[in-house]
């Protein structure tokens, strides 16, 4: 597995961030990336599905799963908000499910249900109020999606 994190200022700023590579171990190192997470800008997600996309497009292996955690909507300073960006996003996730990928959603947003299951369809998202109970409910959203 590789963990990535992403921001976006405007459309060129978009960045994905590498905290661990899909080949890379899970020692101190990554561990430190890991605890080294902070927020950044904005939720700009298409740019970022779809390079991890192409990552996980040329991984070998039978099972793809692409995992966001997110804060809320797609959004950007330079105007991409609402249904484009909501649009961009869900095109980005339609082009991950066509090649394999399955996409899933964790998020904290309490608007969830307004636009999640557009972006990603009914069943492939999930709401956590309290990120204290994530860590049980991770094996479970894993069972669920390699079934």
């Amino acid at each position: 597995y590789g963990i990535y994190g992403f921001s976006g200022m405007k459309r060129s700023g978009c960045k994905l961030y590498h905290i661990k590579e899909l080949s890379e171990a899970y020692d101190s190192e990554a561990w430190d990336r890991i605890a080294a997470i902070r927020p950044k800008d904005y939720t700009r997600m298409a740019p970022a599905i779809r390079h991890l996309t192409e990552l996980l497009k040329k991984a070998e292996t039978k099972t793809r799963l692409l995992i966001i955690f997110s804060d809320g909507k797609p959004e950007d300073y330079d105007g991409y908000y609402g249904e484009y960006a909501i649009e961009d996003t869900r095109k980005a996730l339609l082009e991950a499910r066509g090649l394999g990928i399955t996409p899933f959603c964790i998020t904290i947003d309490k608007q969830t249900h307004a636009y999640l299951e557009h972006m990603f369809g009914a069943g492939s998202y999930l709401f956590v109020n309290q990120l204290e109970s994530l860590p049980a409910k991770m094996a479970q959203i894993y069972r669920l999606l390699t079934r």
